[in-house]
């Protein structure tokens, strides 16, 4: 429902904060349902796509140094700092094409084997990001699996098929992030398992009620988390 305050708030300039991550406002749309009732609807992406902008391409990038100093070089001149950086030896990363300075950040992640965050406009790179201590998804037992999906054409780093759970979660008993390891008990479909956070979605008027993706594809985390 759209009342005058958020009407005033929802424009093109403006950026919404949800935790950490800051959302650009890419569309929106306000105007009466059937009982006249002012609404609005938006569709946001994350500030990071800022570097897909064409005055940030690159023709080609070619460094020797440290992450953090391949990072910094990286991020010249777009308005992204530099956070934390868990990789320390010296590298020489090189990419011989045109790219937007999104993707050559994404591949230097990749190419670095680490996980990328954001939190505002500073950039870090993690070994992993999230928690590795397990969170038990079904402690409070308000827990129901959605949906489960097996994909034996794409490999996690093991050589296992990749696996994917949605689950609706009410009040977690511990707060739940992007990349936490899980572990899922769940006798009804004869799960127990323990993986990853890929994804998050929460009710924005109801912080309690949580529905989350869980899974073991962990090299492309970086392209779902900001998808």
């Amino acid at each position: 429902v759209l009342s005058a305050t958020i009407s005033g708030l929802i424009n093109a300039t403006n950026v919404i904060r949800i935790g950490n991550d800051w959302f650009d406002i890419a569309s929106y749309n306000k105007g009466q349902n059937g009982s006249a009732v002012p609404s609005v609807s938006v569709e946001c992406e994350h500030v990071s796509y800022r570097l897909n902008n064409a005055g940030y391409n690159v023709e080609y990038f070619t460094e020797t140094g440290t992450p953090t100093a391949i990072l910094t070089a990286i991020l010249n001149g777009t308005g992204f700092t530099v956070g934390t950086v868990d990789f320390t030896a010296s590298v020489t990363f090189s990419l011989q094409q045109a790219t937007s300075r999104r993707a050559l950040l994404m591949q230097f992640v990749a190419y670095l084997g680490g996980e990328v965050e954001f939190s505002g406009f500073t950039v870090s790179i993690r070994t992993a990001r999230g928690s590795s201590t397990p969170k038990d998804l079904t402690a409070n037992k308000n827990l129901t699996v959605m949906a489960h999906s097996v994909d034996k054409r794409t490999l996690d780093k093991n050589g296992n098929p990749t696996v994917a759970y949605e689950c609706a979660v009410y009040n977690p008993v511990e707060p739940l992030s992007l990349g936490d390891v899980v572990t899922l008990n769940y006798f009804l479909l004869d799960i127990d398992v323990s993986l990853r956070i890929v994804s998050i979605t929460t009710n924005p008027y109801d912080s309690s009620d949580v529905s989350i993706e869980i899974g073991n594809y962990v090299n492309s985390l970086e392209d779902d988390l900001y998808r």
